[in-house]
């Protein structure tokens, strides 16, 4: 479990917060596409400086009313009310998940008796 903290969260969690959306995105907690309420197209992803994540959709549709309107990436997502970095949430998830890994190793249970 270190090795993957060494190898993939250190360089996300320091790097661009493109690559850590990306990240995430991939990991299905973020949408990768989001369509504008609106006119219903697909919103595109821009730098945006006034939310912790540094990035947001927008829609680019020049006949609609959300016309350079930003949104939240975090939009529609499990992260929608959470007002906390996404590294932080990330590095929460893996502490979480490190001690479920450590509490089966060290009391023998199976995965799933742990989940329940």
């Amino acid at each position: 479990m270190n090795h993957w903290y060494a190898r993939v969260f250190e360089p996300l969690s320091r790097g661009p917060v493109v690559k850590l959306v990306e990240f995430i995105r991939t990991k299905g907690v973020l949408k990768r596409y989001v369509q504008c309420v609106s006119c219903n197209q697909d919103m595109v992803k821009r730098p945006y400086t006034r939310n912790r994540d540094g990035l947001a959709f927008r829609c680019l549709t020049t006949s609609c009313i959300n016309y350079k309107k930003y949104f939240s990436i975090r939009n529609e997502s499990l992260l929608s009310n959470l007002n906390v970095s996404l590294s932080s949430i990330l590095k929460a998830c893996f502490k979480w998940l490190n001690n479920l890994h450590k509490y089966k190793k060290d009391l023998r249970l199976m995965w799933v008796m742990i989940v329940q």
